[in-house]
Parts: structure tokens; sequence; C-alpha cells
């Protein structure tokens, strides 16, 4: 049984920048994949035109840069912060901050911090859960 991780969890993900021994991060926070959706706009509009042009080539370069290096290019995603029940990935931070696919974390324990402190860290990730779109940072990823 996979363990249902909590922010507050301390967890080994990857290996240090050395490359001496598993890395520690703990928990910050829920995140699923949310693929890439035509935008549903106004096509009509000059503004949306301009938009969806560099969008377009900007995705076009992209792929073809991918193709070129051999690496997957049909799919594209961002991360969306999400209840821990819906998550795909976690948000972690340690000397440097990853998000790392659940299946590819091990639960170490819990930070040795008050529980008082634990508990509003919680609450404070499932606020980043009702965030418009607009206010998620998008950083594209592929498969």
């Amino acid at each position: 049984m996979t363990h249902k991780f909590e922010v507050g969890d301390c967890v080994y993900y990857g290996l240090n920048s050395f490359k001496t021994e598993r890395a520690k991060y703990r928990v910050t926070g829920h995140y699923k994949k949310v693929y890439e959706e035509p935008l549903i706009d106004d096509p009509s509009d000059p503004v949306n035109q301009i938009i969806r042009k560099l969008n377009a080539r900007q995705r076009a370069e992209a792929v073809e840069s991918r193709l070129e290096q051999g690496l997957p290019a049909d799919k594209r995603y961002y991360l969306k912060p999400c209840v821990p029940d819906e998550a795909t990935h976690l948000g972690l931070s340690g000397v440097a901050g990853a998000q790392a696919p659940i299946e590819e974390c091990e639960f170490i324990g819990l930070v040795s911090w008050d529980l008082d402190d634990i508990l509003e860290d919680r609450e404070r990730a499932l606020r980043r859960v009702d965030w418009p779109d607009h206010r998620i940072e998008r950083y594209w990823y592929w498969e």
C-alpha cells in the first residue's frame, strides 16, 4: 500500500546534488496534471488572435526542439494545486525545491514542528487549490 502523503511529511526523493546520498525533503503541497486544452475564447478578438499566434509558434518551436533531442512531445501538461486525493505529484522543499511524482517519493516521517505549525502549513496548501488559473505559474511538462 502506498503512503498517503500530507503536508509536513518528510520524504526521500532522488539524490542530493553531490549524488552521494538520497535527498530529503518536506512535503509542501499536492499537485495534479492538467493537460493543455484549446483556448475557448472569442477568435474574432484581435488581441486573442495575436495571443493564439504567439502560443502556436512557441509550442511548435518547443515540439521541434524536443523531437530533435529524441524527447517526448505528444502531450503537454502543467501541475496545478489540488487536494491530496487527486494528487499525482508532491511539492517539496529542502535545500532546493522540487515537484515529484508521488510514486518516486519515500516516506521518512513527520517534520519535527509544533502541531499548530503543521496544521497551519496544511491549511495554507489547501488554500492554493482554489487559486484561479491565472495565478498559477505554469511550467510545461511533456510526455
